[in-house]
């Protein structure tokens, strides 16, 4: 196998970042960059001589199954653009596949490799405030915002027949959620869509989530705000504790503590460009690894939890009730 190639396949904004990190930090890979119908329509030719040690996956959610399924069979690392599919359902197809395939699976949840996450993580388990209460998480930001050169109307995040919705476009934070305080055990959310944009996709959600007791901490619960209308954007989590609050900024990378006896906040700690540096390391993760085995096959697992959170939270909306997630013990 050429352990210089790159494939990415994709063309819209995050394949187009994706190439743009490969030519920037990794000049020695060879990159073949194509979009989703040119892969359709010449996959017998592309696939017939395969010889790239990763295929970075960065199509509409709805077209990840199909594709996975395809490569599934090849020894190469898949790198996937979040979410892994559209719901819990297919993302078990695609684990499936994997476990009779060759290849191995990253999901594209690069947040866990900012340095100001892993920074709060480590406060966390350190017990910096001791005992925790409770958290609130939330993100947002005005849909035609996003991508000030495009038609909001005609991208991924406002079709729903693309994989569109707060739900699946900002399921980032129902990941490091997971990442940092383990698993969900019940979820009670309302989800809708409030605005007069023309999306045909839910534009927010707020959840109230609980989280199952663990070795690190014992039951938590929270809330989380996502939406695609708020005019000022935001992405932050708060955690309180019995010796004081930690917050973490996701636009400034800034950790802040406030002492329960000074009653004070105190910066912590700033990351410069932590957010276009996780791509970068992530991408280093998985291009360093040799071996497939080494590229922990534990992130489907991990994402396929982020989808049953979902697809719970979809349910208890509809339902008007608390909805329980009933996890399938998987292996890597």
């Amino acid at each position: 196998m050429n352990e210089q190639t790159v494939l990415i396949i994709g063309k819209g904004s995050m394949g187009i970042n994706y190439y743009n990190l490969l030519k920037s930090y990794f000049k020695h890979i060879v990159i073949k960059h194509i979009g989703y119908r040119e892969f359709m329509n010449k996959k017998k030719l592309i696939l017939k001589d395969f010889t790239y040690k990763l295929v970075i996956v960065a199509t509409p959610p709805t077209s990840h199954k199909r594709i996975c399924l395809m490569l599934s069979k090849y020894e190469t690392i898949i790198l996937i653009e979040k979410p892994l599919a559209i719901n819990a359902s297919e993302s078990k197809s695609i684990y499936d596949a994997l476990k009779k395939g060759k290849a191995s699976m990253h999901v594209g949840y690069n947040l866990r490799y900012m340095k100001s996450l892993n920074y709060l993580r480590e406060l966390l388990l350190k017990q910096e405030i001791g005992q925790l209460y409770f958290f609130l998480c939330q993100v947002g930001q005005y849909l035609p915002d996003w991508r000030p050169h495009t038609n909001y109307k005609k991208t991924v995040s406002a079709n729903q027949k693309l994989g569109g919705g707060v739900l699946l476009e900002l399921s980032h934070e129902i990941d490091y959620l997971l990442w940092l305080f383990g698993s969900v055990n019940t979820v009670y959310a309302k989800v809708q869509k409030q605005s007069n944009l023309s999306i045909n996709v839910e534009d927010s959600a707020t959840m109230v989530l609980t989280f199952k007791k663990n070795t690190r901490f014992p039951p938590l619960f929270g809330t989380l705000s996502m939406d695609f209308i708020r005019q000022d954007s935001v992405r932050n989590l708060i955690v309180v504790g019995e010796k004081g609050t930690l917050s973490w900024d996701g636009l400034t990378y800034q950790i802040k503590k406030f002492n329960a006896n000074s009653k004070k906040w105190k910066l912590l700690k700033e990351f410069k460009n932590d957010l276009i540096n996780s791509y970068k390391l992530q991408l280093e993760y998985i291009l360093e690894n040799k071996s497939r085995h080494l590229v922990p096959n534990d992130s489907i697992i991990n994402s396929i939890q982020v989808l049953k959170v979902i697809d719970c939270a979809r349910d208890s909306s509809k339902k008007q009730k608390i909805s329980k997630v009933k996890y399938v013990e998987l292996k890597p």
